[in-house]
């Protein structure tokens, strides 16, 4: 039921909207481009939207760019709120940023790993009172066709507080040569949630 809720809302409405109108339009196109495209890529922004199963919702923007070398560096920056009464929220802030190098394993496949330092806060302000924290990743991506998947496990240490680890795993689409549409899985910090978005190669 929540699941419908968070779709009913108009940003969603005109998201939905707009990759209806890009798969219509980019069709023949993705497969004409799709077959010279068989690596996982690490040159993108995405922006998504999140459903925590505590009952909270989030707004994020990550960003990947590759230097050289197969190193690339990364960013994140997320607001997490949850209603607490009718006119009351509970906010959260997360940023944080890092460094990260990809293996080619085989054909369409990459292993990767990554080390990244952040700041959580408990308000709108990533600056105000929180948390520092950093993070190992691993993992495992593969690119079939106009599908892109990825497995991976995330560790994360808090400063002075507990440690958490985890399974992530996501799974785009290209709707067009520069755009995915996909749902990102996250089973970390106690609680697992679910990010739809898109993400915009170049």
């Amino acid at each position: 039921m929540r699941l419908i809720k968070l779709f009913s809302r108009p940003l969603l409405q005109v998201f939905a909207a707009a990759s209806l109108f890009a798969v219509i339009g980019q069709t023949n196109t993705l497969y004409a481009n799709s077959a010279s495209m068989s690596q996982p890529n690490y040159n993108y922004f995405s922006g998504g939207i999140s459903e925590y199963s505590n009952g909270q919702r989030g707004i994020n923007v990550y960003g990947q760019f590759e230097i050289q070398n197969q190193f690339f560096v990364l960013g994140k920056y997320e607001q997490v709120t949850r209603r607490l009464a009718t006119s009351e929220r509970s906010s959260q802030t997360i940023a944080e940023t890092g460094i990260g190098r990809y293996f080619r394993v085989l054909d369409g496949t990459t292993a990767d790993v990554s080390v990244t330092g952040g700041r959580l806060s408990f308000s709108q302000n990533v600056f105000n009172t929180g948390t520092n924290f950093y993070t190992l990743n691993t993992g495992i991506s593969h690119r079939e066709g106009a599908w892109e998947l990825r497995g991976g496990y995330r560790y994360v240490d808090f400063s002075g507080e507990n440690s958490y680890h985890g399974f992530v795993g996501s799974v785009f689409y290209y709707v067009a040569p520069q755009m995915q549409l996909g749902v990102q899985f996250n089973d970390v910090y106690g609680r697992s949630s679910y990010t739809f978005g898109a993400r915009f190669v170049f």
